[in-house]
């Protein structure tokens, strides 16, 4: 079930930072943890908005979750992070081995540095 603004529970739980929720949905097989908002975002995007970085590191670890989904044309999870310049999400994806760090299009150190921040484009270098 959905909300009317069109999140999932556990896009819920990953935005509000409601780590044991987000832990006890990653249990359930039931539980669509990819799930799309109507906006495009999935709940690892959810948590990264707010800068849930221990819900982000769940998310991380457990293998049924996309976490190179693009949410616009070309645009994942690290690209949004470059392009905000925030650092610690920076840090964390690029500490995972699940998330990808090539692409076709802009790169997150081309997202960065059109973006200005440069402290993003030192650590993408």
């Amino acid at each position: 079930s959905r909300t009317s603004s069109g999140q999932s529970p556990p896009c819920l739980a990953a935005a509000w930072g409601r780590t044991e929720v987000v832990r006890f949905l990653l249990s359930r097989p039931e539980a669509d943890v990819n799930e799309r908002t109507i906006h495009g975002c999935t709940p690892i995007i959810e948590a990264a908005r707010p800068g849930h970085s221990v819900v982000i590191q769940l998310f991380l670890a457990n293998p049924s979750v996309d976490v190179n989904y693009f949410i616009f044309p070309s645009h994942s999870i690290l690209h949004y992070a470059a392009q905000r310049g925030d650092l610690d999400l920076i840090r964390l994806l690029l500490g995972s081995d699940r998330v990808e760090v090539s692409c076709t299009n802009n790169s997150p150190l081309h997202l960065a540095a059109l973006s200005g921040k440069e402290e993003a484009v030192k650590m993408l270098l």
